[in-house]
């Protein structure tokens, strides 16, 4: 049944001895094949270096001066964001540890993208197992958008996005 949200980067995760989710280099990988990160024809070469780097190794050290080669502003922002989630990521070693951080003590630096991305993959993770669809339309409700409508006194969901 996992098979379902594979875009949850389910499959690119080991889960720890708790069941939490411990991320990978290839989990990270998969930020960088955003198109929000990836080199256009017009980026420079200290971006086009930079994403390479963090291909071979997403873990790889970034400094502000790396960030400031950076000829494009928004290429800029953008890895910064990613960083930021990086480095989370990496200091908690789990989703589950991650997310909780943020709920805890917030972090205005990470996206909201990137934190329905950490739901959608501890709920896949969390439902390992689970056949009921029905329990897996509901768990969607905590990282799609929804459209709410109500008719005869009974509220109505539907999601405005594709299924993952």
């Amino acid at each position: 049944m996992s098979e379902i949200w594979r875009t949850s980067g389910i499959g690119l995760l080991q889960a720890d001895d708790r069941g939490w989710l411990k991320v990978t280099p290839d989990f990270l990988r998969a930020f960088l094949s955003r198109p929000e990160l990836q080199p256009v024809e017009q980026s420079c070469d200290a971006e086009i270096a930079l994403y390479g780097r963090l291909l071979d190794d997403p873990y790889e050290p970034v400094c502000t001066a790396d960030l400031k080669c950076l000829a494009d502003t928004d290429a800029r922002d953008n890895y910064r964001i990613f960083l930021a989630l990086r480095d989370l990521l990496e200091a908690e070693g789990t989703l589950e540890g991650a997310w909780l951080r943020l709920v805890r003590h917030g972090n205005r630096c990470i996206a909201p993208l990137f934190v329905d991305q950490l739901v959608h993959a501890i709920l896949a993770g969390a439902l390992k197992g689970i056949a009921d669809p029905l329990r897996w339309r509901v768990a969607e409700l905590f990282f799609r958008e929804q459209a709410v409508s109500t008719e005869g006194g009974r509220a109505a969901l539907a999601s405005s996005s594709p299924p993952p």
